[in-house]
């Protein structure tokens, strides 16, 4: 019974560091997503920006376009005052005149708005821009260590794998079914140490004569708690 109970704390041992590791992969994972999604979400925004430098830069061309054709008015009506003769066709061409006055200052007015409104929104596509060339920069700098951390978790997982095969195939079939059991709903972890008569799954304290039973090596026991197979640690001193 006791290379049994060795081979299942051994076990537990790998499966623990593959679950582990397997953890930090994912992290890995996780953390290369997420600079991923922040890098599209700002190609995003620069993009979105782009748009608008656009559609305002259409707009200001078709206020200068629209000024243009306002001052050609006003200089082709200003050029018929001195011609008219009639006071009611003067009067007439004054307040056109005054009218075309007022479309050019309006026209000025939205031109200087949309050249400010530009000026703004080309500040902050050159910020954007700045930010993503940080986080990309970042981005490959951490990208490669952690590449190399993934790529050495992968081979140390392949490693141990090895390892957890040469203790399983010597496990009673029974043990083992128990094993994978009792892993499934208790987070991967079935077997664990007791240590001055407490468990160090739940931490609650056994009862005496269970300590003592597990010490002996004789037989498998559980903790009354949580339920998991108990081991005593130096056991695995001697292998």
């Amino acid at each position: 019974m006791i290379e049994q109970i060795r081979n299942l704390a051994k076990l537990q041992e790998i499966d623990t560091i593959i679950e582990q590791c397997k953890t930090r992969i994912a992290e890995i994972n996780n953390l290369a997503e997420a600079q991923r999604i922040e890098s599209g979400k700002i190609n995003e925004e620069i993009e979105n920006v782009e748009n608008v430098i656009i559609r305002v830069s259409k707009e200001q061309h078709q206020f200068e376009s629209n000024l243009k054709l306002e001052e050609n008015k006003y200089r082709k009506w200003e050029k018929r005052l001195p011609e008219l003769k009639n006071t009611r066709e003067y009067q007439v061409l004054t307040r056109e005149l005054d009218f075309l006055k007022k479309e050019r200052a309006e026209c000025e007015e939205n031109i200087l708005q949309k050249m400010g409104d530009l000026e703004g929104l080309k500040e902050e596509k050159k910020d954007l821009q700045a930010k993503l060339t940080d986080i990309e920069s970042q981005s490959e700098v951490k990208g490669v260590k952690i590449l190399k951390e993934k790529q050495e978790l992968e081979r140390q997982v392949e490693d141990i794998e090895g390892h957890k095969e040469g203790y399983a195939k010597n496990i009673r079939p029974d043990l083992m079914s128990r094993y994978k059991r009792i892993a499934k709903i208790r987070q991967g972890l079935a077997v664990v140490g007791v240590w001055d008569e407490k468990c160090t799954g739940c931490n609650m304290r056994v009862p005496p004569q269970l300590y003592n039973k597990v010490q002996r090596l004789e037989s498998i026991e559980v903790c009354p708690y949580c339920q998991r197979m108990l081991f005593f640690p130096p056991i695995l001193e001697d292998n």
